[in-house]
């Protein structure tokens, strides 16, 4: 019944993974400019887990979106930190699940003090902060590897 009729419309979904693999090519594209063929994909490997899975987990960002400089890495270079963010806090709006007791509602309760951190009356909202922060992270990360592309080992171009 879920496949057939989902809560929320494919394209809330499909949109942020849409983002999420711009700003993971972009990734993929400087370290590629930076080191030797043979470690780049263990390196992005490491990179993805770490930006995308250590820093953008909500039992972590709880303890990261404290203020100070780790809110800033993790906000500057964390993936899934705006991209879960976008699909969580629709879903969490659009449909206000309310969770049964125990386990699902605890796992809920830490991810909702973690992604609904925004201000929808006087800000920007969670989906246009989250668009707007992926794009900016894609956009800088495929600059800076254009930049290498045309910098890096100067005497191997053709």
């Amino acid at each position: 019944l879920l496949i057939m009729r989902p809560d929320v419309h494919f394209g809330h979904y499909f949109f942020p993974h849409l983002l999420v693999s711009f700003v993971a090519s972009g990734w993929g594209y400087l370290v590629s400019t930076l080191v030797p063929p043979q470690h780049g994909p263990f390196l992005v490997a490491l990179i993805s887990f770490v930006v995308c899975g250590l820093l953008g987990n909500a039992q972590s960002l709880a303890a990261y979106l404290t203020g100070g400089i780790m809110e800033w890495v993790v906000n500057l270079i964390s993936i899934t930190r705006w991209s879960v963010m976008m699909s969580f806090n629709y879903y969490s709006v659009q449909r206000q699940p309310r969770p049964p007791l125990g386990r699902s509602q605890s796992v809920f309760c830490i991810e909702k003090g973690a992604f609904d951190r925004f201000d929808e009356e006087n800000g920007l909202g969670f989906w246009a902060t989250g668009v707007l922060c992926l794009l900016a992270q894609g956009l800088v990360l495929h600059i800076l590897a254009f930049i290498a592309l045309r910098f890096v080992n100067r005497s191997k171009m053709v």
